[in-house]
């Protein structure tokens, strides 16, 4: 999966949509648009924006009447966020861990975890484990 990279601005618009579920431009900016003193036409511009990037599906209430709603859930943004972070620091995620383990920065409980994680991956994805 390509990294997904949103702006401030689309964060928070998807996440008051993951959040919230099927919004309209009027239902955003009034639960973030007034607190972060934006105009309607902002939320407008963005909305469109990202139904133009595939963010956000569109549904068509009436003429005048759009609702928004996110056609990624948040659990695919973060994987693709930490995915393309985990790329660009560190050339992947064993080298991440390789040097917190270097550093000390990983307690001997997470060390557990991070096994019976491999352990639970290779069992269900190998049928077996070594």
């Amino acid at each position: 999966m390509n990294e997904l990279k949103l702006t401030n601005t689309e964060r928070m618009i998807m996440e008051v949509i993951w959040r919230d579920g099927e919004l309209s431009n009027t239902e955003i900016f009034d639960r973030i648009g007034e607190a972060h003193d934006w105009s309607r036409h902002m939320v407008k511009f963005y909305t469109k924006t990202m139904a133009d990037k595939g963010l956000l599906g569109v549904n068509q209430i009436s003429e005048r009447k759009i609702k928004y709603f996110p056609k990624l859930t948040k659990e695919q943004y973060l994987a693709s966020a930490a995915d393309g972070f985990l790329r660009r620091n560190y050339r992947g995620l064993s080298n991440m861990v390789a040097g917190l383990i270097d550093n000390e920065k990983v307690s001997r409980e997470e060390i557990d975890e991070l096994e019976r994680l491999i352990h639970d991956f290779k069992e269900k994805n190998d049928g077996s484990v070594d």
